[in-house]
């Protein structure tokens, strides 16, 4: 069995790649001071998070997103496990937004969790900085958006 994590403040929540375009693998890195925490996870989990949270943020108070060391990973990433399931919440009485991780594993009851607990500035900079990552792949190809990749590509259009 994997180790479960909980962090009351973090002062880093940030998603990145290691890998080239085409060919990247997805992680979200949580830090606190003297922990850096990174769970290996799906291009989809980082966009349906990111929506959810989205969603989420309406229902609140404005934030503003906030700038310094939110920008990559934290070099080299070891994960500690992939991330099977996301739940997010919201503790009003300590204004913060609860994210809770869940490891993949074929038995539900065997996993790991990690839950964190976030600002609602924190999460403005997450959902700011995400698109970015995520549409960072390979490039399209204008007529039929399909990706194209570094060693060649055949668009179905121009058959």
């Amino acid at each position: 069995m994997s180790t479960s994590f909980e962090l009351d403040s973090v002062d880093r929540f940030v998603v990145g790649t290691v890998g080239e375009p085409g060919n990247r693998t997805f992680f979200f890195q949580v830090g606190a001071p003297g922990v850096v925490l990174s769970f290996k996870c799906e291009k989809v989990q980082v966009a349906a998070l990111t929506d959810a949270l989205r969603v989420m943020m309406t229902d609140l108070p404005p934030a503003t997103p906030t700038t310094g060391v939110w920008g990559s990973l934290d070099t080299p990433v070891l994960a500690e496990w992939v991330v099977g399931s996301i739940g997010i919440g919201y503790e009003g009485s300590a204004d913060r937004v609860v994210l809770l991780l869940e490891e993949l594993r074929e038995e539900p009851s065997e996993g790991s969790q990690a839950r964190f607990f976030l600002t609602r500035d924190q999460i403005a900079t997450f959902i700011e900085r995400t698109p970015e990552v995520v549409s960072g792949g390979r490039p399209t190809c204008m007529l039929c958006s399909s990706p194209i990749d570094s060693d060649g590509f055949n668009c179905p259009c121009y058959n």
